[in-house]
């Protein structure tokens, strides 16, 4: 299956969220992980198993964040393309990735007071680009990079054959896997096989 993505709106996503950044974060951000015990969590059906983390720093997979906030504690880091999430908090540190798919959502971002932008496919002014194809790896990716002691993965169900509730804000149960999501999702596995955390 084809996934349709558009260069042309990730480059005019990428262009409206480098207007919203001030400042060039991305060491503050980096400084939160390196050298830390990190815990990446995934909006998967097994996120409700997540109990109690161990880790020094939780960050969140976008809808991660509202189950984490609710059930366990507020995430450090919130990786998120913005339609996992429905409010912003004050204290999470934000990593915004811009698409074709989301561009009136990134008015969300003058909300948040630590933010580090990303894109794909093109990078402009203080926009980054880190790797990854889901929030979920995105994260992982991200810990890597800023030189985690050890990153842990929960609720990062690649097999699984639904999405879970998580995921968007609109779902109330686990919902069958699209062929779409199937795709970004072996995609998603395939990349963290690479980088040696699975």
């Amino acid at each position: 299956m084809y996934l349709q993505i558009n260069e042309k709106d990730d480059y005019r996503a990428c262009e409206k969220l480098n207007l919203f950044i001030q400042d060039d974060l991305e060491e503050e951000l980096f400084s939160l992980m390196r050298d830390r015990d990190v815990a990446i969590v995934g909006a998967g059906p097994s996120l409700r198993k997540v109990k109690d983390l161990k880790e020094e720093i939780i960050v969140a997979a976008d809808g991660a964040s509202r189950y984490l906030e609710s059930y366990v504690r507020t995430p450090d880091i919130i990786v998120t393309d913005l339609d996992g999430i429905t409010k912003i908090n004050g204290s999470s540190f934000y990593v915004v990735h811009a698409h074709g798919d989301n561009i009136p959502s990134i008015d969300m971002v003058i909300e948040m007071k630590k933010m580090v932008g990303t894109c794909q496919g093109f990078q402009l002014g203080r926009t980054k680009m880190y790797g990854g194809f889901t929030d979920g790896d995105r994260a992982a990716l991200l810990a890597l990079i800023a030189k985690a002691r050890k990153v842990s993965l929960y609720g990062m169900d690649f097999d699984d054959e639904k999405i879970g509730m998580y995921s968007k804000p609109y779902l109330l149960d686990d919902i069958p896997l699209s062929e779409r999501k199937k795709i970004k999702l072996k995609i998603a596995k395939e990349i963290l096989q690479f980088s040696g955390l699975i």
